[in-house]
């Protein structure tokens, strides 16, 4: 999987729907992002790369009416690179992370076969 970079496969509702963009120009988080709910600092910027990745539905609360789409995700390689996350027991070959203040997640995985981290872009807040 090559690297992304700002100009290749980033929507450009990442770069117009804020003053600031998301990405720096090594394809890059340029804010840190935080918890939705309680504002706890996950990710300091600079660290994880903006994948996009094949769309994921996500089901709420195991409701068939209510889905969610995910497919923009940053990507950490090095778990301990995080503030504040809460890793899962292990289910098969994933960790689900959360935010470690409120518990609140998941917001992403950690891939236990490559040992790579995938935070959801609309499950966390950017500043």
């Amino acid at each position: 999987m090559s690297e992304t970079t700002a100009e290749e496969e980033l929507p450009q509702s990442l770069v117009t729907d804020c003053e600031t963009s998301l990405v720096d120009g090594e394809g890059k988080n340029s804010l840190s992002l935080s918890c939705l709910h309680c504002d706890c600092l996950l990710l300091r910027p600079n660290i994880a790369l903006f994948k996009s990745l094949p769309e994921m539905l996500l089901r709420r609360d195991g409701e068939r009416s209510e889905v969610e789409v995910l497919s923009d995700f940053w990507m950490v390689t090095d778990m301990f690179q995080f503030e504040n996350m809460a890793f899962s027991k292990n289910v098969e070959d994933v960790k689900y992370l959360a935010c470690a203040e409120c518990d609140i997640g998941p917001i992403g995985w950690h891939n236990l076969c490559d040992q790579k981290c995938y935070v959801a872009l609309n499950r966390i807040k950017h500043h």
